[in-house]
């Protein structure tokens, strides 16, 4: 009888201090980020996910915030991520710009660390065009329609009339992933006649995915009105995420506690042996 309480308190000790740990690591090892996606336009203001709280992998490091802005001549669309992200931390915060006459590309990022560092809300500076550059001083009299669209809404895009060396009009859809949130926009601009299309190579977190897009000649000839496979906004769900409205953090058990329960269970197997 002796043997078997010595065994119990051995089992006993042995569990407490292999739970005490197991608590212990589970409460330091995993960061905590706000996580919120948005797409906004001045038409299109409803795009935009609820913000909660992510519980960030054993590899992300730092929280995001992440903005991408695009300009078609008066029209803006700007997409935002906030999040957990992987980051070398000698490196500073990003910031990237392209354009031409009739377009531009801004993307901004910025990191933190600490948990739900990101929670604050952070303006950038909105590129503007026309971009100055010698083959876009003098007007053409090419016009075309000009901005982006969303043919769920029907609308029709202002016109606007073509920089020297644009006597193209371009017509493409293009589908814009922002985190969770996904749609289908309509890209309606002035070119020049190689018909280059605009940089869609960002991040991971900020995508537009070219679904096709083609140049015309002729004023206004880009005025079709193009019927995209998902005109509406879709919002995917990441199993990784631990989310609470309360916005209190719940957290799972993490996969890092899984070895210790593996030599919690092999330690008490050994005392009974």
């Amino acid at each position: 009888m002796e043997g078997v309480a010595l065994r119990w308190r051995a089992a006993t000790v042995v569990l407490q201090g292999l739970l005490a740990m197991t608590f212990l690591i589970s409460g330091i090892s995993a960061l905590e980020c706000y996580h919120y996606s948005y797409i906004d336009h001045p038409t299109f203001k409803f795009y935009t996910s609820e913000q909660y709280i992510r519980n960030c992998s054993s590899a992300e490091n730092v929280c995001i915030i992440a903005q991408l802005t695009l300009t078609i001549d008066k029209d803006l669309l700007i997409m935002g991520y906030k999040g957990c992200a992987s980051k070398d931390l000698w490196d500073g915060p990003i910031s990237s710009f392209s354009g031409d006459r009739h377009f531009a590309v801004q993307y901004d990022e910025s990191y933190c660390l600490g948990d739900l560092c990101n929670g604050y809300s952070k303006k950038w500076k909105v590129p503007k065009t026309p971009i100055e550059d010698t083959a876009a001083e003098i007007s053409s009299s090419n016009q075309c329609y000009s901005g982006f669209d969303h043919t769920y809404y029907g609308i029709l895009q202002q016109t606007m009339r073509c920089g020297r060396g644009y006597n193209q009009c371009y017509n493409g859809s293009k589908v814009i992933s922002v985190g969770g949130l996904q749609t289908s926009m309509i890209f309606r601009t002035c070119q020049r006649p190689a018909c280059i299309d605009m940089r869609t190579d960002f991040t991971s977190n900020i995508n537009i995915t070219n679904k096709w897009g083609s140049c015309c000649s002729g004023s206004n000839c880009n005025s079709n009105i193009i019927n995209p496979t998902n005109f509406g906004v879709r919002s995917t769900t990441n199993p990784y995420l631990s989310y609470d409205h309360n916005g209190s953090g719940f957290q799972g058990l993490s996969l890092q506690l899984c070895p210790l329960l593996a030599v919690l269970g092999a330690t008490i197997l050994g005392i009974w042996g």
